[in-house]
């Protein structure tokens, strides 16, 4: 039920730089700063951090990782997202795209990711396009491969009485999906 909340308080609030961000992904972010600062700040300035979060989690780790980055002092090594609605608007965008190593995951019909399309917010970082066969690409959003993918997956799924758009975004077909793609992610990237 907080992730509805959350979604629905789509009013734009300022980031640590300026920038316009979802008002409600904003307002969870800033109930567990403290606490997630308070942890990093004893962890030391030395050491990775990586951000990661699925659907409202996803937004809440985007606008983490920038609060982090610009007022914390910290380096954020990478930010994964799955399933994550957007979070800010075009200046946000641009500011984490410039300092921010952003991996965004798509699973093919999530709906998740398309909302909030109004208020001009956009998603920051790199797309990982999940296809329907489970194989991690780097479609681009408008790409002919990419959209005919998600027409026949939806075509395919309502035949068999299952709704792609909802069932899509569950983190266990990410983590089946990702896991099953060889060689996206090396065993020295999980080392390091």
């Amino acid at each position: 039920m907080n992730d509805v909340m959350a979604d629905l308080e789509v009013f734009k609030a300022d980031s640590v730089t300026g920038n316009k961000i979802h008002q409600g992904f904003k307002e969870e972010v800033d109930k567990i700063y403290e606490i997630v600062e308070s942890i990093v700040s004893r962890r030391g300035l030395a050491k990775k951090i990586w951000c990661c979060g699925h659907s409202l989690g996803g937004a809440m780790a985007t606008i983490l990782a920038q609060r982090l980055e610009f007022k914390g002092g910290y380096d954020v090594d990478t930010l994964y997202t799955y399933g994550s609605p957007r979070a800010g608007g075009p200046k946000f965008r641009a500011w984490c795209d410039k300092h921010l190593n952003h991996q965004r995951f798509v699973n093919n019909n999530d709906v998740v990711p398309c909302v909030p399309s109004f208020f001009r917010w956009r998603h920051s970082g790199k797309c990982n396009y999940i296809k329907s066969t489970g194989e991690v690409t780097n479609l681009g959003r408008w790409s002919s491969e990419r959209i005919r993918d998600k027409g026949w997956s939806l075509i395919k799924t309502m035949f068999k009485g299952r709704f792609d758009l909802i069932s899509d975004h569950n983190i266990n077909d990410y983590i089946l999906h990702l896991e099953n793609s060889r060689g996206f992610v090396t065993q020295q990237e999980l080392d390091t």
